[in-house]
């Protein structure tokens, strides 16, 4: 990730941490407490370069998806 914006919750709003949803505001990643709205990311696929959530998404449909969960052994 290399541009996000936190996003505060209400206690039991949030999702678990590494959990991936889309919202009518954009993609978001549950943390700890609240969660990230997502604007840029880096992946390591492909060729690797800055690109907004969206386009990332449209890419890499199979690994980013509403409720993917990210950190799972």
């Amino acid at each position: 990730m290399l541009a996000a914006q936190p996003i505060a919750e209400a206690a039991g709003e949030g999702d678990p941490p590494g959990t991936l949803r889309r919202s009518a505001a954009g993609w978001r990643v549950g943390c700890g407490e609240g969660s990230l709205r997502l604007q840029e990311v880096q992946l390591s696929r492909g060729k690797g370069t800055p690109q907004s959530i969206q386009s990332a998404v449209n890419g890499y449909p199979s690994i980013l998806f509403d409720g993917a969960v990210f950190g799972q052994p």
